[in-house]
């Protein structure tokens, strides 16, 4: 995605600018954009590593992995109350070939390894530890 792309969901008729793009792995791409209908901003996952088709033997593909993926969003969001620590899902669509999901931006900080040992409990701590 690129700073200045327009974004258009045919679920929600609103047009995402993006205005900064994030680092990403080669699963999909990420950035900032703003909703041209509440001047929002919101956080943008477009999926690269899944591509829709119009083939029709990738039909049934293509149906099964947008009811996944609405169900999926549906159980987060029923757990999810907008501004809460866990993003807020507001839309799940296709564009062309691309599949996007769009959350709330989450306003966070940085914080180094070293000052969130600080503020953890031991145990927590050596749980990580182990885990890492």
């Amino acid at each position: 995605m690129n700073v200045g792309e327009k974004i258009f969901s045919n679920n929600t008729k609103q047009t995402y600018t993006v205005f900064q793009t994030l680092k990403a792995g080669g699963q999909s791409e990420v950035c900032f954009a703003t909703s041209d209908k509440s001047k929002k901003i919101f956080f943008i996952k477009r999926f690269l590593s899944v591509k829709y088709s119009e083939n029709p033997k990738f039909k049934l593909k293509w149906q099964k992995f947008e009811e996944e993926r609405h169900n999926i969003y549906n159980l987060i969001n029923s757990n999810t109350l907008p501004g809460s620590s866990c993003s807020y899902i507001y839309d799940f669509f296709r564009e062309n070939t691309f599949y996007y999901v769009v959350t709330e931006k989450i306003e966070g900080f940085e914080l180094c390894p070293l000052q969130l040992a600080e503020c953890m409990p031991i145990e927590d701590r050596l749980f990580l530890f182990r885990i890492i």
